[in-house]
């Protein structure tokens, strides 16, 4: 008998670790931006346009939706490791929203032009990776999702 981490695409498990890592980032950052006189605060020497900017749209709501992206992250790699249904959605609404925002920054802001491409392409690529037959039928396999339902009962 196979069990589900056994059967889980390496693509899968590489992308849900992806994901938890961007939701410690995402922390990370959100509570720097709450604590400027922290140690944490020092992570803005790296990317200090970035502060910038974050600033001129307001510390609170800064964080706020740093700390959103963390928590939304941070299931959609629990929930796609788990090859719940609902992960695979999350990450593909996740990947898409991620490649608009990129694509807006792209057209309206002046942000690192090349980083911006590389980054859209990133996240093009590993929502296209998520659409593949094979992958696809992990997450919708009927089997694996009635043994879900019954762990949750």
């Amino acid at each position: 008998m196979t069990t589900k981490a056994s059967s889980r695409p390496l693509g899968v498990t590489a992308i849900g670790i992806f994901l938890l890592g961007a939701a410690i980032f995402a922390s990370i950052t959100g509570v720097s931006l709450l604590l400027p006189n922290s140690f944490l605060h020092l992570v803005w020497r790296l990317n200090e346009s970035s502060l910038q900017q974050f600033e001129s749209m307001g510390i609170y709501s800064s964080a706020a939706l740093l700390l959103g992206v963390a928590i939304v992250a941070s299931i959609a790699g629990v929930t796609l490791l788990q090859g719940r249904k609902a992960g695979w959605w999350l990450s593909m609404i996740s990947f898409l929203v991620q490649g608009a925002g990129i694509k807006l920054q792209l057209l309206f802001l002046n942000g690192s032009v090349i980083g911006d491409w590389i980054g859209l392409s990133i996240t093009l690529l590993l929502a296209f990776y998520l659409t593949r037959g094979k992958i696809r039928q992990y997450f919708h396999d009927p089997i694996r999702n009635q043994f879900i339902l019954r762990l949750l009962d």
